[in-house]
């Protein structure tokens, strides 16, 4: 199984990084740590696992240099998705096309593109953080829930998901896409916001009584948005969540990270395709429209720079 990896960053430089140890034959895009990773390898530096260097893998910054791959993980940010469509030049129709990346309405965009490929969407339950050129650090989790938009699940994604598992990546499938879509966007779209607004950290948040409370309020809002779509969520998946995130570490989500370094944020699929599904359904996400409204104004104030 030839396996791409496009993204090599806090995602994809984990889970390809994971494969790639395990003796899979992994083939990753880079683009500014190109460079660096041909001369010093790709560092996996793992607070569960302990710290890897991989050396010897096939690396590239140009796409079209790349073989055709039976599995295609894309772990670009979604701000980036313009690119995907470049991945024509390394697949064939019996590849699948493996979206790990956060929010809704990703793989309806995709499906258009690559209408003869079984599209799958994952989820990534893990914190994980590039910390320098060709450096992951992985932190904590690291489960990957993956369920395919367009076709049944096939051989493939069998074998995929038991490489995974061989390489100790704790890795499921599941018939409910949309389920565990909704189910990350609690997470996300209270704590990737609120953190970006309030300058702070996951533990800041919670430590707090009147933030703690806030978060509350936006996962209950998430949850009825779902409800209001077809996704019914247990109310008290909002208690084992805080439960879980008061246990990790202390954590800067991905979307502070991208504000803090000035870079485009992922509020089209973690924001507002999430709430136009929800008011398409009936029903409004006033307390995360406002949310995006102040995230909209804290990146304008950098774009404008």
């Amino acid at each position: 199984m030839k396996i791409a990896v496009i993204g090599t960053g806090a995602l994809g430089g984990f889970y390809g990084g994971m494969l790639a140890k395990n003796g899979n034959d992994v083939h990753f895009l880079l683009n500014s740590d190109y460079d660096y990773v041909v001369k010093n390898g790709l560092t996996i530096e793992s607070d569960i696992h302990g710290t890897f260097n991989l050396k010897d893998i096939h690396v590239y910054n140009n796409i079209n240099e790349m073989p055709i791959c039976d599995v295609i993980l894309v772990c670009l940010k979604s701000t980036k998705n313009s690119f995907i469509q470049a991945i024509k030049s390394i697949i064939n129709d019996k590849s699948i096309i493996v979206i790990i990346q956060n929010g809704l309405g990703v793989e309806e965009e995709i499906a258009e593109l690559f209408p003869n490929n079984n599209i799958i969407g994952a989820l990534a339950f893990i914190a994980s953080n590039k910390i320098g050129p060709g450096h992951i650090h992985h932190l904590e989790l690291g489960r990957l829930k993956l369920g395919s938009y367009n076709q049944e699940k096939t051989h493939l994604v069998d074998d995929l998901i038991k490489v995974f598992k061989d390489a100790d990546v704790d890795a499921l499938y599941t018939d409910e896409l949309k389920y565990i879509r909704w189910q990350k966007l609690i997470w996300n779209m209270a704590f990737n916001g609120a953190c970006v607004i309030l300058n702070c950290t996951t533990d800041q948040l919670l430590l707090n009584t009147s933030t703690r409370e806030m978060i509350y309020e936006l996962m209950r809002e998430t949850i009825d948005a779902a409800k209001a779509c077809g996704v019914n969520i247990p109310v008290d998946e909002v208690e084992k969540i805080v439960a879980m995130t008061d246990r990790m570490k202390p954590y800067n989500p991905s979307m502070k990270l991208d504000y803090d370094n000035k870079r485009e944020m992922e509020l089209k699929y973690i924001y507002e395709k999430p709430i136009e599904h929800a008011k398409a359904a009936g029903f409004e996400m006033k307390k995360m429209k406002t949310l995006l409204q102040l995230l909209h104004f804290k990146q304008a104030e950098y774009f404008q720079d």
